[in-house]
């Protein structure tokens, strides 16, 4: 006669597998909240480690990728239900769209080689046309200039940058003029410690 064995999980609860009895969970599972689109966050991405972080970076970075990727594929599976001359259309929308930006980035490229505007101050001229761009440049070039202007008067002690441009006593009149005079003081006090030495 052949009698059926219990096998060994049974009649064990949850509770008695994951802990000891009268044992509490210790581990801490961070709550997370669902999304509309059905995924689920994190609350404090500060509680991840650093190779934690870098994971979720890179997951993200490949959801990105491959939503990317999947726009394309629409875009090409939506081109390919397109009659010839609907392409046509698209293709010249395109053009144009493309044409109209290097435009744009052809007048910004000129304006700042007009008003002499360096690549670092590039990105500060912008502009739906000819006349806001050579507007921006034009105010681009003139806070510039003034950010030179003002870095040309040395402080005490340092020399110019181009030695020999302006002397000391071209420098207090100059202070004077501008009304600082402060820095002037300073300036004759420069110039009467040069005058001792000597």
């Amino acid at each position: 006669m052949n009698v059926p064995l219990p096998s060994a999980t049974e009649g064990v609860t949850d509770t008695e597998t994951t802990a000891p009895e009268g044992a509490e969970d210790t581990t801490e599972q961070p709550e997370t909240t669902e999304q509309p689109d059905g995924t689920e966050t994190l609350p404090d991405e500060s509680a991840l480690g650093d190779a934690g972080k870098r994971a979720l970076a890179a997951e993200r970075k490949a959801r990105k990728d491959a939503e990317k990727q999947l726009a394309e594929l629409k875009r090409e599976a939506e081109r390919a239900k397109m009659t010839e001359q609907q392409r046509a259309a698209d293709d010249l929308r395109q053009a144009t769209e493309k044409a109209a930006a290097e435009r744009l980035e052809n007048l910004r490229l000129r304006a700042a080689l007009k008003h002499g505007i360096t690549d670092e101050y590039l990105d500060l001229i912008d502009g739906a046309d000819g006349d806001a761009i050579e507007a921006k440049a034009a105010k681009v070039a003139a806070l510039t200039k003034q950010g030179q202007e003002r870095d040309a008067v040395p402080a005490i002690g340092s020399q110019p940058v181009h030695p020999g441009t302006a002397s000391l006593p071209e420098l207090i009149a100059a202070a004077e003029k501008d009304g600082n005079y402060a820095l002037s003081g300073q300036l004759k006090a420069q110039l009467l410690s040069q005058s001792t030495k000597a």
